[in-house]
């Protein structure tokens, strides 16, 4: 693998978040193989953010990767304003799940314009077509996963590219009634925060 030099804003790392339980349906296998790759092959800085439940046992098994180059955070269950607060600092949306419908998560993603990384399962090729406005990979196989948030870290364009077609996606097929309760969702979650602050 070749990792360019630093693709995110800033000095932070680049950063790909996941939000769901962290189980075996939603990739967990998956997830450790990706991590197993980046922890000996990646040559600059990627963060892991995950926002979501996850049992004791795997949450020692994913923290044992944390390499020089592979951070790893998991922040466990999390109110949705905090879900999208991390997901707008993200770089890459990160889906591996192996099982699925129609997710929200990903037009969430799309709607914010954060590109997306996502397992070719059930529905979601229904959302996203590859390389247009996201990039799918087979949910067994984490190298996959590994080369296309490698593309995602080192072609802005590509980034570009797949956020600007993304919300086309949200806009046109769903309406952009889904990006309004998106964002009144988002503040009125900051609202009754910031009340329980008071």
């Amino acid at each position: 693998l070749h990792v360019a030099g630093h693709a995110a804003s800033g000095t932070r790392p680049f950063t790909v978040f996941f939000s769901g339980r962290v189980d075996q349906l939603k990739g967990l296998d998956t997830i450790k193989g990706v991590f197993s790759i980046l922890s000996g092959e990646a040559s600059a800085s990627i963060t892991f953010v995950f926002a979501g439940e996850a049992s004791p046992t795997v949450a020692r098994d994913l923290l044992s990767f944390k390499s020089s180059t592979l951070d790893i955070a998991l922040l466990g269950a999390v109110s949705q304003p905090v879900v999208f607060g991390n997901l707008m600092m993200s770089d890459v949306f990160f889906f591996p799940s192996w099982t699925e419908n129609c997710p929200m998560s990903i037009l969430e993603a799309m709607a914010l314009g954060i590109p997306i990384v996502a397992s070719n399962v059930g529905g979601i090729p229904e959302l996203i077509q590859h390389n247009r406005n996201g990039l799918l990979c087979r949910r067994d196989q984490p190298q996959e996963f590994v080369e296309q948030i490698v593309r995602l870290h080192n072609e802005p364009e590509l980034r570009r590219r797949l956020v600007e077609n993304g919300r086309d996606v949200v806009a046109h097929r769903f309406g952009f009634p889904v990006l309004t309760q998106m964002w009144l969702d988002i503040v009125q979650g900051a609202e009754q925060s910031s009340r329980r602050d008071d």
